[in-house]
């Protein structure tokens, strides 16, 4: 059984037993081609073993396009699915967590001119200087 309570304050939800992963952060999507780019998510909402998400994705051409998705379950048992929405194009990424939540790995449909697959890798991208990083 799962308990979500979320703070009078309007703060982020806070799950106690068996919750959904949180992937509220900067992320290091990598394509199957090696080519990078950055996605930042934070958590909206927590229903239940799900967690909703939004966010930006950072285009090749420098767009900031919006970026929607969810996690469900937790650790190595976890889902992600993500959906990009830019000017030119459409993404849909759907993973599998790893590493305790640190990366998922799947596929993708990318919808533009001409519709494209492969795979991908999301990294979270930790921080470890003290004055904070700004830089992608």
């Amino acid at each position: 059984m799962q308990y979500v309570t979320v703070t009078p304050d309007g703060g982020q939800p806070k799950c106690y037993g068996h919750c959904p992963a949180d992937l509220t952060g900067k992320w290091r999507l990598t394509w199957h081609t090696g080519a990078r780019n950055t996605v930042s998510l934070a958590q909206v909402n927590t229903i239940g073993e799900i967690a909703f998400f939004e966010g930006t994705y950072q285009a090749d051409d420098g767009e900031k396009c919006l970026a929607v998705g969810y996690s469900q379950g937790s650790g190595d048992e976890g889902t992600a699915n993500l959906r990009v929405s830019c000017k030119r194009m459409d993404l849909f990424l759907d993973g599998k967590l790893e590493l305790e939540g640190s990366e998922i790995q799947g596929s993708y449909t990318a919808k533009a001119a001409a519709t494209t697959t492969g795979a991908f890798k999301m990294s979270r991208s930790v921080c470890m200087l003290p004055e904070g990083c700004t830089k992608d």
